[in-house]
């Protein structure tokens, strides 16, 4: 009886990085919703400034940049956005970006278990 071995060691990473790829593009993805949802229920759902008009700039400002290695940047590319987040001495701080991070992180978990078992015969789910 002869046993015979194959190293599949290249592929399998491949597809893993392929996969850490796909499970950070989803993670930037979800942020952009969750952070447009929290925006829409911090600042526009409630009652208006006089001092301030709602253009929907902040909302549409949401976004991500392309994972690089193993992180994928999020935020809000309004120019007054820090404002917003933080706040200023005559406007109480919204952290829009903040609260669609860390109020969310057991939904990212999912994703990256999801996204990185695919293909390898682990079954996790997600709500995306």
């Amino acid at each position: 009886m002869s046993v015979r071995f194959e190293d599949n060691s290249r592929q399998v990473l491949a597809h893993l990085e392929k996969n850490k790829k796909n499970a950070l593009t989803e993670i930037g993805l979800t942020f952009v919703r969750l952070a447009t949802k929290e925006a829409q229920t911090q600042i526009y759902d409630t009652p208006s400034s006089p001092t301030y008009t709602r253009t929907g700039v902040y909302k549409r400002s949401m976004g991500f940049n392309p994972p690089q290695g193993d992180s994928v940047e999020v935020g809000n590319s309004a120019e007054y956005a820090p404002y917003i987040e933080s706040g200023t001495m005559r406007m109480d701080a919204r952290p829009v970006v903040t609260s669609a991070i860390f109020h969310h992180l057991d939904e990212y978990e999912k994703i990256v278990k999801a996204e990185l078992g695919e293909g390898f015969g682990i079954s996790a789910t997600y709500g995306g």
